[in-house]
C-alpha cells in the first residue's frame, strides 16, 4: 500500500489574510513604512502654555490673595471637575450681612483661561435654595451667588467703571444680573444640587471685563453667597474679602493673581 501524502495546510482567503494584518497593526502599531514596535508611536502634543500678561495690574498690599490655576472647567457646576477636584478651596467666612447659622458654610475656587474667569462655590446648606422666591429685579435678596471683580485691582472707596458686580439667582441660573444696568453678554451661570447643599459656577468673559489675561495679571475679587432670609430683609451673606457690609467697596475685596 502506498503511503498517504502529507496533509496540505488550509488555504486562507485574501480577506482572512487582510484581517490578520490589520489586527497585528492594532496591537503593534503600523506606520507608512510598515510595522512599528508597540509603544513607539508619536507622543500627544503638549498642552499650550498660558500666555504672559503684557501689562499686569499691580498687586495691592495687605489684601488677601488667591492664585488662579490655568484651567478650563466643563460647562456645569461640579466639584468632580479636574479644575476643582484637586483641593485648594478658600473658605468664605466673613459675614457681610445678617446672621449665618451654624448649618451654613461655603468655600470658593477660581480658575482662568484665555477667554474667561471662572469662579466656583461649594455651599453647605441642608435647606437648599428657594426657587419660588427668585427675584430678577433684586436677586441679592434671594438665594444667589455674587461675584465682585475690579478689572484694574484698584482699592477704591466706592464702585467705579472698572468694578463689576455679578449676581446669579440660583432659582434662575440662565439669568445673570449685572449692577448699573451693564451687559451680561457671554456670562454663564450654572447650579447643581448636591447632598446637603449645592455647587454654583460663574464664567465671566475677559473681553467683557476689558482685561488682558495672562500670568501675573491681578484683579480684585470678592465671591459671596446669599441665603434667602425671608420677606424683604437682606439675606444672610458669606463672602471672602468683604468686611461687614452688604455692598462692599473695592478696597475691601481680595485679589486674584493669574498663575500658570
Amino acid at each position: 500500500m502506498r503511503p498517504l501524502p502529507p496533509a496540505r495546510p488550509a488555504r486562507r482567503s485574501p480577506i482572512a489574510v487582510l484581517a490578520a494584518a490589520v489586527a497585528g497593526c492594532l496591537v503593534a502599531g503600523c506606520g507608512a513604512g510598515g510595522a512599528m514596535p508597540a509603544g513607539t508611536g508619536p507622543s500627544p502634543p503638549a498642552a499650550p502654555a498660558p500666555p504672559q500678561a503684557a501689562s499686569p495690574n499691580p498687586q495691592r498690599s495687605g489684601a488677601p490673595v488667591v492664585a488662579l490655576s490655568y484651567c478650563t472647567p466643563a460647562a456645569g457646576a461640579s466639584a468632580a471637575d479636574p479644575c476643582w477636584s484637586g483641593g485648594g478651596a478658600t473658605t468664605m467666612s466673613v459675614v457681610a450681612s445678617g446672621e449665618v447659622c451654624d448649618c451654613f458654610a461655603a468655600s470658593f475656587q477660581a480658575a482662568w483661561d484665555q477667554q474667561d474667569l471662572y469662579v466656583f462655590e461649594a455651599v453647605h446648606n441642608p435647606v437648599g435654595f428657594d426657587v419660588a422666591n427668585a427675584d430678577a429685579v433684586r436677586p441679592w435678596l434671594t438665594d444667589a451667588m455674587e461675584v465682585y471683580v475690579a478689572a484694574d485691582n484698584a482699592a477704591r472707596a466706592a464702585l467705579a467703571a472698572p468694578d463689576w458686580r455679578f449676581v446669579l439667582p440660583l432659582g434662575a441660573p440662565g439669568s445673570v444680573w449685572v449692577a448699573a444696568g451693564r451687559s451680561a453678554a457671554g456670562v454663564r451661570g450654572y447650579v447643581q444640587n448636591v447632598a446637603l447643599g449645592y455647587d454654583v459656577m460663574l464664567a465671566i468673559p475677559w473681553a467683557l471685563l476689558g482685561v488682558g489675561p495672562g500670568v501675573g495679571q491681578a484683579v480684585g475679587l470678592d465671591p459671596a453667597i446669599d441665603v434667602y432670609g425671608g420677606g424683604d430683609a437682606q439675606n444672610e451673606v458669606m463672602a471672602w474679602g468683604t468686611a461687614g457690609t452688604a455692598s462692599p467697596p473695592p478696597a475691601q475685596w481680595g485679589q486674584a493673581v493669574l498663575a500658570g
